[in-house]
């Protein structure tokens, strides 16, 4: 079940839409429950960081790689990542070969 709360005076969560409020008349005043909450992405920094990434791949030229058989969608993925690896958001270990590939995301 999913629901979007808002947070009020003293740390209390209610819900944000009166819709929501029969799903929550089944919990138990008092009880605890684990709940795991996420916050959003900004929308409008999200279109920003990716309007630069498009202006980032628009100047690089793929055909000094070894990507340049890929199709535009796959080599954009592929330029993205490295950027985020390179930015520090991500972990970096390398294949055999010497070349660089992403591991896991950093805790921040």
């Amino acid at each position: 079940m999913q629901i979007q709360m808002i947070k009020g005076a003293n740390g209390v969560f209610a819900p944000a839409f009166e819709m929501d409020l029969p799903a929550l008349q089944g919990f138990k005043t008092g009880e605890m429950y684990p709940v795991e909450i996420k916050r959003s992405r900004n929308p409008q920094f999200h279109r920003k960081v990716f309007a630069f990434f498009n202006f980032c791949f628009a100047h690089w030229s793929a055909d000094k790689t070894e990507w340049k058989h890929f199709d535009e969608r796959k080599q954009f993925d592929t330029f993205r990542k490295n950027l985020t690896v390179l930015a520090g958001f991500k972990a970096v270990s390398y294949t055999i070969d010497g070349r660089m590939r992403e591991a896991t995301a950093l805790k921040r």
